[in-house]
């Protein structure tokens, strides 16, 4: 028969389940206050397919938003509810499967 847990084997099991959480908000919170985060799961190589894809998940979650610049070597420029905010990506990973994170932070 097995004994039951512990106070040290639930405190454990708390730690843990907690340092999951905080990771999986501090992603999706990162540095971004006052813009938006947009986690892609298909995978663009070109900063361009990743502007439209990021403006049609914008525009899905009821956003009036456009692509107001493009240029080659800058930062992609959009315009959502009047306002305005430039394009960053990372690439990242969640174990073996990558994904994209587009941040839109606003201009100043």
């Amino acid at each position: 028969m097995r004994p039951p847990l512990s106070l040290l084997d639930l405190l454990i099991i708390g730690i843990i389940f907690l340092a999951c959480f905080l990771d999986d908000f501090i992603r999706k919170n990162y540095d971004n206050r006052k813009g938006f985060n947009i986690k892609l799961s298909q995978y663009y190589e070109k900063v361009d397919e990743m502007a439209y894809a990021a403006l049609e998940e914008l525009k899905k979650q009821g956003k009036n938003c456009e692509i107001t610049e493009m240029k080659e070597g800058c930062f992609t420029i959009f315009t959502v509810d009047g306002k305005r905010y430039k394009m960053m990506y990372k690439r990242e990973t969640t174990g073996m499967y990558p994904f994209l994170l587009i941040q839109l932070k606003p201009c100043k």
